[in-house]
């Protein structure tokens, strides 16, 4: 079996591994007739919002997953774990706001 801070590290990874693909396929855009470009530049606008808050979220992600890697190395945490939560459910919660709305407005 796989050590946690191990599978910790690895699971952070491949959630920012998955921020920057999905930022790569979203950034995509061609350029065609004005009325194309005002939609482009309005999907523009959303993906920096979304993807704001993605960083955001994998950011927070990434200081909860330091705290628990310190917390494995036998480090003391103090109000780390808190100031984590805190932060990744605010993210979440942000990240969730912005799809939610985006998704409305299809």
């Amino acid at each position: 079996m796989m050590e946690p801070s191990i599978m910790v590290a690895i699971i952070g990874l491949v959630e920012a591994l998955g921020v920057a693909l999905i930022g790569g396929m979203l950034s995509r855009a061609n350029k065609r007739s004005d009325e194309y470009r005002k939609k482009v530049d309005e999907r523009e606008t959303a993906r920096v919002e979304r993807d704001t808050a993605l960083y955001d979220l994998v950011f927070a992600t990434a200081s909860g997953t330091e705290v628990l890697l310190h917390q494995a190395h036998g480090d003391h945490i103090n109000g780390n774990v808190e100031e984590a939560l805190a932060s990744i459910k605010s993210a979440k919660a942000e990240c969730n706001h912005v799809f939610n709305r985006q998704a409305a407005e299809l």
